[in-house]
């Protein structure tokens, strides 16, 4: 039967025997290639049989176009160390030139804390970052829970005995100013005041002290409050480098504020706390890196760690302790809006949003004889921000090619 019946009055009749089928084609990220300078674009081929067929004005429709998260495991070490801010103070300010590491190695071994442990987080396909911190929260609480049972009845000790002395040195004034009370030679009376004002220094000196006896012990408290937290784990969009960043850092390490800010804990500026990671690295030989697929491997690749020109170095983390960790441009692991040099007639070239079926496939007409195309990522969020898909994840896009355009119509 012939068309013709049903459109009569449709020019370039198509027939049953020569009308064009589309070519259906699901493009995965492993068969493109990243841009160099750009690594949130993807360079893909048209297929070959469309790129030499007879297709008049070229049409493109796309299905869907999803981003495939795998499940991960991430493994890492994770070092805390935590010691009196009131001690690395005074001693920064009496060696300006030394670095952090340098004033914390002249810190006495009984007023500085460390503890470690290897960190292991399954990452769901359906979860994001914040599932890394639950683990480490959790890891790290078991962690802190048998430092300080073991290190609190030490400070306990030392305390008591610090006590004892400020039992002693009141015991001495109140001895001091009864013998000041009862002499009347002037010369003594003075040298009583002396000793005194010296015991009185020492008391208030000791009573400082007991705020900060022994060991600083570990605190990962789940009350929401957070620098109730030792470790707190962040991801936030920084604008001005637009990127995502992926943070490990402490709430005791904010600048101290003013007496009028009525802070809620007195202890919330009493310590620093420092941290250092290590993990397993991708091999890098001859100047190139080993990016095949292998578990081991999930923490860097997830952290976007490697020697890559869009990743972070790693030696920029292993053998260093750091205030805050940082792991910028990393995905936050949230869909995206795409974008295509194909969809020209699009505003910006906009193919749509990841993780959705267009239910009305999209058709564009392209306008160029070019052999290949590109994808671009940005967050969903923020769409100005580009997003770095991580090795060894993936993306799939479902397209037809069509061989002219008539059969939109037929």
């Amino acid at each position: 039967m012939k068309i013709s019946t049903l459109y009569p009055n449709k020019e370039n009749i198509v027939t049953d025997s020569n009308m064009p089928i589309p070519i259906e084609v699901a493009l995965f990220l492993e068969e493109s290639k990243r841009d160099e300078y750009k690594p949130n674009r993807f360079y893909f081929n048209y297929p070959a049989q469309w790129c030499t067929a007879n297709k008049g004005e070229s049409i493109i429709g796309v299905r869907n176009i999803y981003i495939n998260a795998r499940r991960r495991k991430l493994e890492f070490k994770l070092y805390v160390r935590k010691y009196y801010r009131h001690d690395f103070d005074n001693l920064q300010k009496l060696n300006p030139d030394m670095n952090i590491d340098e004033i914390y190695k002249l810190i006495e071994e009984y007023r500085k804390s460390e503890v470690s442990y290897n960190i292991v987080s399954w990452l769901a396909t359906d979860r994001d970052l914040r599932e890394v911190f639950s683990d480490v929260q959790e890891q790290m609480t078991k962690v802190f829970e048998e430092y300080n049972k073991y290190n609190s009845a030490i400070n306990q000790k030392l305390k008591a005995n610090l006590e004892k002395e400020l039992d002693q040195l009141n015991t001495e004034i109140s001895s001091i100013i009864y013998q000041m009370d009862n002499e009347t030679d002037e010369a003594k009376k003075k040298d009583l005041r002396k000793q005194h004002d010296l015991k009185s220094a020492e008391m208030i000196k000791k009573y400082e002290e007991l705020d900060r006896v022994g060991k600083p012990l570990f605190s990962q408290e789940k009350t929401g409050l957070r620098w109730k937290r030792d470790v707190q784990m962040d991801g936030y969009y920084d604008y001005s480098r637009n990127m995502f960043i992926e943070t490990i850092f402490s709430p005791l390490n904010e600048e101290k504020k003013s007496e009028d800010n009525n802070l809620v804990d007195i202890d919330r500026y009493n310590y620093y706390v420092d941290f250092k990671i290590d993990f397993v690295q991708r091999p890098y030989e001859n100047n190139v890196q080993d990016n095949s697929i292998n578990q081991i491997y999930d923490f860097v690749d997830v952290m976007n760690i490697g020697k890559e020109s869009f990743q972070n170095d790693p030696n920029k983390y292993l053998n260093k302790w750091m205030r805050e960790i940082k792991f910028e441009n990393v995905w936050d692991r949230h869909s995206c809006k795409v974008y295509s040099s194909f969809a020209c007639d699009s505003s910006k070239g906009y193919l749509g949003n990841s993780q959705i079926f267009y239910d009305t496939i999209k058709y564009f007409k392209l306008n160029s004889t070019d052999q290949q195309f590109w994808i671009e990522f940005y967050s969903a969020r923020h769409n100005n921000i580009p997003v770095t898909i991580p090795l060894n994840e993936s993306f799939n896009i479902e397209l037809q090619f069509m061989p002219f355009h008539k059969m939109l119509y037929v």
